[in-house]
């Protein structure tokens, strides 16, 4: 969903920013060793409202600014071997928090929620049963929160930042709700699964409100498993691999087209 910028919200917006930019300008005009940031520009502020998926996250952005603004946010810290300034730090421990508290809720998911396979819940949880992306996120968990600033450069520490605004970013589960189904008909297609079964099975998640499709993606198995069948593709080079796995494929997509309601209930 697009971030409505009315004329309250823009005052808000502008209001920080021109204190940020005052700031940068008196202290550039002093005689000390900060190194201070550029000046947050007009590009800048198109490039936050053209990639920000809520207002929460233009104001996440907006105080990564203020950390520079407060008092004595301009100066020099000594972190480990690297000197850096107060606000990069603050801003690090800001988003290693957020991560923290994000991560924690990701991992409980995986840790008591069971995977749906052919429209029958699985024995196990996701955490039992040892998932990829159960894993992948302890090890981004473990990589991003254990980090010893005091073993890293400045630019390794800034771009360590750079690096958890990344991986705190809000998803824009429409996007991906609407690439979900561009990489469906793409991968039905290329595998020759039967167009009319595709339609339904297409028009039948369109239906979904994002939440309910990223809700729906997480848990079942079978919707999943499209996406690995899609980044297959480019490893097709004869149509004996084509064949070796459209059997696999189409009949995972049968399960979905056979299942829809069972699927779908708890949604609709």
């Amino acid at each position: 969903m697009a971030v409505r910028y009315d004329s309250k919200f823009m005052a808000e917006i502008n209001k920080v920013i021109r204190s940020y930019n005052r700031k940068i300008t008196r202290l550039s005009r002093m005689d000390t060793d900060y190194v201070l940031p550029q000046k947050f520009s007009n590009a800048a502020l198109n490039a936050l409202k053209a990639t920000a998926t809520s207002r929460t996250e233009v104001r996440r952005r907006l105080k990564d600014l203020q950390s520079f603004t407060a008092k004595g946010g301009e100066k020099n810290i000594r972190v480990g071997k690297a000197t850096i300034p107060k606000y990069q730090y603050t801003n690090i421990k800001r988003y290693q928090r957020l991560l923290k508290v994000q991560t924690t809720r990701k991992l409980k998911e995986y840790e008591t929620r069971h995977p749906i396979a052919n429209a029958k819940e699985q024995p196990f949880t996701f955490s039992q049963y040892g998932t990829q992306e159960y894993l992948t996120l302890k090890a981004k968990r473990l990589n991003l929160l254990e980090k010893d600033l005091s073993s890293l450069s400045g630019k390794d520490i800034e771009n360590y930042l750079g690096k958890l605004i990344a991986n705190t970013k809000t998803r824009d589960l429409t996007v991906w709700q609407n690439n979900y189904l561009s990489i469906l008909e793409d991968t039905a297609l290329s595998y020759g699964y039967d167009p009319e079964k595709l339609d339904v099975i297409v028009n039948r998640l369109k239906d979904l409100t994002p939440q309910q499709f990223d809700d729906l993606s997480f848990v079942n198995r079978n919707i999943k498993a499209v996406i690995y069948s899609y980044k297959a593709l480019p490893d097709i080079q004869t149509a004996k691999d084509l064949a070796d796995v459209s059997e696999d494929v189409i009949s995972n997509l049968d399960s979905i087209y056979e299942n829809l309601d069972d699927i779908l209930a708890k949604y609709e």
